[in-house]
């Protein structure tokens, strides 16, 4: 494996080259992938050529340089440690156990701890993650937790308990979130804070708050009832390079210039000189030429698989957007035929409303209508009782004229009986009484004889 040297790059910007059994032993390691099985070599080969001649130092996002920077080098690991926790008032750590890495084209992609404590007896681990693998928030938090059981004994004072810090910093790319800020809030009541205005890190209110163009948060645990902090003991701290944007003679700060190298170390030849004179250890193990052979080839394996994986992931974002789009275009026209059906209500509510008001006027006359009737039955009533009064005496009327014709006939008889007399020769002077003549002149009915 040859060294090749470039002279721009006067601040560890060496770049190395592959011999040719180097590329074969590289193509060799991903064919034990299925994915790279049937991938053309010279595909891979050119892919290799220009990462390659593109590099001069590594990326300490991958797992095995982050080991060897950071979980090999104390130095390394304590300049880490005091520049993201910049009021800590770390000055030396002590490194409990990392992860052990496998190798091979299988390995796991974009995770990796360093679990240590410091002078101050604090426990910190920190991950290093590339991408998404879901239940993040669930493993940080199993983090976080162990690190507190870690410090005590059965039975011992829970006294003895000293703070306990998760770092995680999120690799580019990702639409990475964080936790709930309504169970999370700055950790305001440590010396921390003093850096907020430095860090750009975003107060936490009662009410939350968004993250958008934040790079660097840190919270402590509260109380999700009352909001009252739980005490400095339990941090976590969430670096997310995708915000940093920082360049050139925007990189004032220490934490910038760190959150620089992490984020743009796998693509520049020369690192600006006051970077290096901060993280000189870190620049000089980052570069390509301090890698072995085998060291070298397992990077350049790893980098080509992130790359394919940071293929699929932005395809699936891109997928998930169009999805999105989809569903925002078709949520759109829900809102509009809500907004039209909840117009066309209002309008039947208001014909409804109509309605009712025309059958309450209508209910109205309608109970007029029934009183005047109930009068009309009763005055019906009264009218039937009037009736059944002359019929009653029409009777009566009836009877008393059948009784006169009957006396009439009888008078009338007696009449006919007398003048029959008197035509038969009798001599003997009749004399019809007085009040018979009168009752036969009122019957209308004179007769020759009362004349």
């Amino acid at each position: 494996m040859e060294k090749q040297k470039n002279r721009s790059g006067s601040h560890g910007g060496e770049k190395v080259s592959l011999t040719e059994d180097d590329f074969n032993q590289i193509i060799s390691i991903l064919r034990k992938n299925p994915k790279y099985e049937s991938m053309a070599e010279e595909s891979l080969r050119q892919r290799l050529k220009k990462m390659v001649d593109e590099s001069a130092f590594a990326s300490p996002m991958d797992d095995r340089i982050f080991d060897r920077v950071f979980g090999k080098s104390k130095k390394n690991l304590l300049v880490l440690l005091q520049t993201l926790l910049p009021g800590a008032g770390i000055e030396s750590v002590q490194q409990i156990s990392n992860r052990t890495i496998v190798d091979g084209a299988h390995d796991k992609f974009g995770v990796y701890d360093v679990v240590c404590t410091t002078d101050k007896d604090d426990y910190v681990v920190v991950e290093a993650q590339k991408f998404s693998r879901g239940q993040s928030h669930n493993r940080w938090n199993y983090y976080l937790s162990d690190l507190v059981k870690r410090q005590l004994q059965e039975g011992e004072d829970y006294v003895k308990i000293r703070p306990a810090y998760c770092i995680v910093i999120f690799g580019e790319g990702e639409n990475w979130k964080v936790p709930d800020p309504v169970r999370l809030r700055e950790f305001l009541d440590a010396p921390l804070s003093v850096e907020r205005s430095l860090l750009d890190v975003p107060l936490v209110s009662r009410k939350g708050t968004k993250f958008e163009g934040q790079y660097y948060m840190h919270f402590s645990y509260i109380d999700i009832y009352s909001l009252s902090s739980l005490g400095p003991m339990s941090n976590m701290i969430f670096v997310n390079l995708d915000k940093m944007t920082k360049e050139g003679s925007a990189l004032v700060t220490k934490m910038d210039k760190l959150l620089f190298l992490f984020k743009k170390m796998p693509t520049i030849a020369e690192v600006p000189v006051d970077i290096v004179r901060e993280f000189s250890g870190i620049v000089d193990d980052l570069a390509l030429k301090r890698l072995d052979k085998s060291e070298l080839q397992h990077y350049f394996v790893d980098m080509i698989t992130a790359e394919d994986i940071d293929l699929i992931l932005k395809e699936r974002d891109r997928r998930h957007s169009e999805e999105r789009e989809d569903w925002l275009k078709e949520h759109e026209d829900l809102v509009r035929k809500h907004e039209s059906l909840v117009q066309e209500n209002e309008s039947l509510v208001q014909e409804n409303e109509d309605l009712v008001q025309e059958n309450e006027g209508l209910v109205q006359e309608n109970e007029g209508l029934v009183q005047e009737n109930e009068s009309l039955v009763r005055k019906n009533e009264g009218l039937v009782q009037e009736n059944e009064g002359l019929v009653q005496e029409n009777e009566s009327l009836v009877q008393e004229k059948e009784s006169l014709v009957q006396e009439n006939s009888n008078m009338r008889n007696s009449l006919m009986d007398l003048l029959s007399s008197h035509s038969s020769g009798s001599s003997k002077e009749v004399t019809i009484p007085r009040e018979v003549i009168e009752k036969i002149l009122k019957m209308g009915e004179p007769h020759p004889a009362a004349e």
